[in-house]
């Protein structure tokens, strides 16, 4: 120590003091807690759902594109044969007129329908151009060829014997379009709860360890070492009324969530009742343009025989020709068709899967179908 005016001067001292602590809490009792996890758990309930619709309407939309090519295909075929037909018509209109047969009038009239066959052909081009783009767009690239339909495969394996009443309850049980919905409402019944449980007491347990040590003037090393356990009881007493005011707000979602649900499942069983029907009633479709095109062969037959004997000119034969082939593209059309409402069937009833994809694919030919280069000239 030194001396100074009044005496002698105390020189600083210096300690150590050094502090641990932890403190664990776990909730013995927490409605909000409890409500909070059950709606999570709603939520994906409700985003598998709603993938799964997804995944489905991308099944939907990629056979679609994948027809729709395939039927602008048959399109531009038959709007080749009706030009060359129609060049055929003015090209005897035109001998005619120089025979002496013919007028003037039906010469310009053949090739008013000539000039008319070419546009639509343009347009069938342009079509096949456009459905090969959107399927592209669908898969990531653009294909080169694509396999066509085996009609005889086709009809072997669409039959179904189920009822309306059976897809209907089935579709109620299934569809990604109703889960969804009725996930939704379990979401607003635990955003309701969990807005209740707000008044509701929280009983936590808590769990202490504390650790000390620390000199002074009159101890050194002194150690403390102090454990804790307590039980802790939150009580909300008043909140301003905010927790009425959630409680109502949340019951009022439940009611909109419950209507979007009757709204869903009207709407699925007016999805089904539709699809189904227009599926039952392709059947009779494809039969009709079976028989006409068979009536269709049998009449290009004859005019051939007829040109062969000199009853049938050559524009009768590719008028026959060209009903021919209308016939068999509305007859495609009408199996396109049957196809997609079979899909969209399934698609609204909740059982549309990959195992739909493998089917449909077996009723493609093995032959593949050369596409035309993009922006190539038919």
């Amino acid at each position: 120590e030194s001396v100074g005016f009044f005496g002698p001067v105390e020189q600083e001292q210096y300690y150590n003091t050094k502090n641990y602590g932890i403190a664990l809490r776990q909730p013995l009792f927490d409605l909000v807690t409890v409500e909070s996890f059950k709606k999570a758990k709603a939520l994906e309930a409700k985003s598998a759902a709603e993938l799964d619709a997804e995944q489905s309407e991308l099944i939907i939309r990629t056979a679609e594109a994948y027809f729709t090519v395939l039927f602008s295909l048959e399109s531009r075929e038959y709007a080749a044969v009706k030009t060359f037909a129609a060049g055929e018509s003015v090209e005897q209109a035109r001998r005619a007129l120089n025979a002496g047969e013919g007028t003037v009038t039906e010469l310009r009239a053949a090739e008013a329908d000539l000039k008319l066959a070419s546009a639509e052909e343009l347009r069938a081009v342009t079509n096949l151009d456009q459905a090969v783009s959107e399927l592209s767009l669908l898969i990531g690239y653009a294909p080169a060829r694509l396999y066509g339909l085996d009609p005889f495969a086709l009809r072997g394996s669409m039959e179904d014997r189920r009822s309306l009443m059976q897809w209907i309850e089935q579709a109620q049980l299934s569809s990604p379009l109703v889960d969804a919905a009725r996930q939704e409402l379990r979401v607003a019944h635990r955003e309701r709860e969990k807005n209740r449980a707000e008044f509701y007491p929280k009983l936590d347990l808590h769990a202490g360890r504390t650790y000390s040590e620390n000199d002074n003037n009159y101890s050194i090393g002194t150690t403390y070492d102090t454990y804790s356990l307590n039980v802790r009881l939150e009580m909300p007493l008043y909140t301003g009324g905010y927790t009425s005011a959630a409680v109502r707000q949340a019951a009022a979602g439940m009611v909109e969530a419950e209507a979007r649900l009757r709204e869903a499942e009207r709407k699925t069983a007016a999805d089904v009742s539709k699809y189904f029907r227009e599926f039952r009633a392709g059947f009779a479709g494809m039969e009709a343009y079976e028989k006409a095109v068979a009536s269709a062969r049998v009449t290009v037959e004859a005019a051939r025989k007829g040109l062969r004997h000199g009853t049938s000119t050559k524009a009768e034969v590719e008028h026959a020709r060209e009903r021919l082939h209308y016939a068999l593209i509305e007859l495609a059309r009408e199996r396109y068709r049957v196809i997609l409402n079979k899909l969209m069937l399934e698609h609204a009833a909740g059982q549309l899967s990959l195992d739909d994809v493998m089917t449909v694919n077996s009723w493609l030919r093995r032959k593949p179908v050369a596409l035309p280069a993009p922006g190539a000239d038919s």
